[in-house]
């Protein structure tokens, strides 16, 4: 079994879920499997073999270059270490989405999991004020609340382009990906070496997509069963109906705008990062004005 050849860091909800599906189409690559095996920061705490890692590749068949999508490995501070460590020529590539955007749509998902209660300027204040590192998510990690900390792009990438020559990381715009696929997926076969005239299609906007942000209906009664689902002091049984319902719970597509509130808070510390990521990418580095999506 091989190791991966190239990796998609991230950044979560920027839509590697559709790019790791849209990649397995190509017969020169081989797509692990399982999307996100979180092998390199499970690493750090369990001290997996590598014969494990390459389980999840069972079912290579000679394929040109092998990748894996895990995309919290752009947020972990340890794995641009260990990563270099074990696959020291790997081909590393990088989405990216307009920071706050892809922070609310991180809320989002959380709401939609069933994580999340606040409403989303709550949410920031407390991310911010630390109030909620939650030892209810801990075998989830940090992130579950790390709407601002995972879109803090620039010292993420600092790690990598310490460690990696820049020939070797390919930034992919998740705003450009959307509007105009068949260019962006052209650059990512390229940067592999692999036929970039083999089409390829990200699925349509109306297709499911794995991960694909949605929003509970009737959000009031739905956060009030979150709050019951993960009461320590409710009954056992009572919880337990709660997380069930949660699982089933009716959801809509179109999300409810960024609130302005927030969009408030969130924007002065962004461009602040802003300045960092030019520092790395070039001075003509910007954000889109509007997420596509």
């Amino acid at each position: 079994m091989p190791f991966p050849t190239f990796l998609i860091l991230g950044a979560m909800r920027c839509g590697t879920s559709a790019l790791h599906s849209t990649l397995a189409d190509h017969p020169q690559v081989f797509m692990s499997r399982k999307k996100e095996p979180n092998f390199f920061h499970d690493l750090h705490y369990r001290k997996s073999a590598f014969n494990d890692y390459q389980k999840v590749f069972d079912g290579w068949n000679g394929q040109q270059v092998v990748g894996e999508s895990s995309v919290l490995n752009l947020y972990y501070r340890f794995t641009a270490e260990l990563i270099q460590k074990v696959l020291p020529n790997a081909q590393l590539i990088i989405v990216l989405r307009r920071p706050v955007d892809r922070a609310y749509s991180h809320y989002c998902y959380c709401v939609k999991k069933g994580h999340e209660w606040e409403t989303f300027p709550q949410a920031i204040r407390s991310e911010v004020a630390k109030k909620r590192l939650s030892h209810r998510f801990s075998s989830k990690g940090d992130w579950v609340f790390s709407y601002r900390s995972l879109s803090t792009y620039g010292p993420q990438l600092a790690r990598y382009f310490d460690r990696f020559h820049r020939e070797q990381i390919l930034i992919i715009s998740y705003e450009s990906l959307i509007a105009n696929p068949t260019c962006e997926l052209r650059r990512i076969a390229e940067f592999l070496r692999i036929d970039p005239t083999v089409p390829l299609s990200l699925p349509m906007r109306t297709e499911p997509v794995a991960n694909a942000g949605q929003w509970p209906r009737n959000r009031l009664l739905h956060r009030c069963a979150v709050r019951v689902a993960w009461e320590s002091h409710a009954h056992w049984r009572l919880r337990s109906l709660a997380r069930k319902a949660l699982k089933t719970w009716p959801m809509e597509t179109n999300l409810p705008s960024v609130p302005s509130e927030a969009v408030g808070m969130l924007e002065p510390w962004f461009e602040a990062d802003l300045m960092w990521i030019r520092g790395l990418l070039g001075p003509q580095f910007t954000w889109p004005k509007k997420d596509p999506s």
